[in-house]
C-alpha cells in the first residue's frame, strides 16, 4: 500500500513500508534500505499468507516476536544463491554461518499499530544507530507528494484494481461536469457583480443562464443514472 494514501486519509494508514536512507550531503548516496512491519501486519501474515507447516521457520519467528516483550526485532534475508551475494548490504549487519551479510532487513515493531511520518522517522533513527553506528537527531523525508497528486494516483490505482463499467464511467463523468459547472456559476455571478460595462455584463448574464440550464440537464442525467443503478 502507498504510505501517502493513508497519510492523506484516502484509506487506512499503512502497517508496512519500505524505507531508503540517503546521506545528508548527497541525496543520491544510498546508505541503506529496510522494511518496517508493524504488529497488525505480522498478524495478517500469520492468518492469511503463511502456512504453519510449509513456512514453519518464518511462522515461528513471527509468532515468537509477537509473544515476547521485545518492541523491535530484525528479520534478515541472507543470500540464497551466487547472484544474491552481490546484493549484500554495504553497512554493518550480522553475518550467517557462511559469513554472508543479509541482502534485506525487515524491522518488526510493536511501537505503533500503524505508520505515520513520526513513526517512520523514529524507526530510521533506530536503524541508523543499530547498523550505521551513528546517532542522528534529525530525519527528513524526501519527495513528499501533494494532496492532489496523491488523490489522482489513488483514483488511478482504484480504477485499475476495479475497472468501471460504462454506467459507472458516465456517473463519474457527470459528477465532474456538475462540479465544473457549479464552479463556473460562482465565477460568472462574481463577474456580473464586478462588471460595470452594460454590454459585457449582459454577455456574462447570458453565459450564466446557459451554464445553469446545462447544470439542470446534467443533474437530471446524473440522478437518472443513479436511479436506474438502484433499480438494478
Amino acid at each position: 500500500m502507498n504510505f501517502w494514501y493513508g497519510y492523506y486519509n484516502f484509506c487506512e494508514k499503512s502497517c508496512n513500508d519500505e524505507v531508503a536512507i540517503y546521506s545528508e550531503e548527497n541525496t543520491k548516496d544510498l546508505l541503506g534500505y529496510f522494511e518496517i512491519t508493524t504488529k497488525p501486519a505480522l498478524k495478517r501474515l500469520l492468518k492469511y499468507d503463511l502456512d504453519k507447516k510449509e513456512d514453519k521457520e518464518y511462522y515461528t519467528e513471527i509468532e515468537t516476536f509477537l509473544n515476547n516483550n521485545s518492541d523491535i526485532y530484525y528479520s534478515f534475508i541472507y543470500p540464497r544463491d551466487e547472484e544474491d551475494i552481490l546484493d549484500q548490504v554495504k553497512h554493518f549487519a550480522p553475518t550467517n554461518e557462511k559469513n554472508h551479510k543479509p541482502i534485506y532487513i525487515d524491522m518488526w515493531t510493536k511501537k505503533s499499530e500503524s505508520l505515520d511520518v513520526n513513526g517512520i522517522k523514529n524507526c530510521v533513527k533506530i536503524f541508523i544507530k543499530e547498523f550505521l553506528n551513528t546517532a542522528v537527531t534529525n530525519v527528513e523525508i524526501l519527495d513528499i507528494p501533494s494532496y492532489e497528486e496523491t488523490k489522482l494516483s489513488y483514483e488511478e490505482d482504484l480504477s485499475n484494481m476495479y475497472p468501471m463499467n460504462e454506467k459507472e464511467i458516465k456517473v463519474k463523468r457527470a459528477k465532474k461536469i456538475i462540479k465544473i459547472l457549479e464552479e463556473g456559476i460562482v465565477g460568472f455571478e462574481w463577474l456580473i457583480k464586478l462588471t460595470r460595462h452594460s454590454r459585457l455584463k449582459q454577455k456574462h448574464i447570458l453565459n450564466l443562464k446557459s451554464i445553469k440550464e446545462t447544470l439542470v440537464e446534467t443533474k437530471e442525467e446524473y440522478f437518472e443514472l443513479l436511479k436506474n443503478d438502484n433499480k438494478e
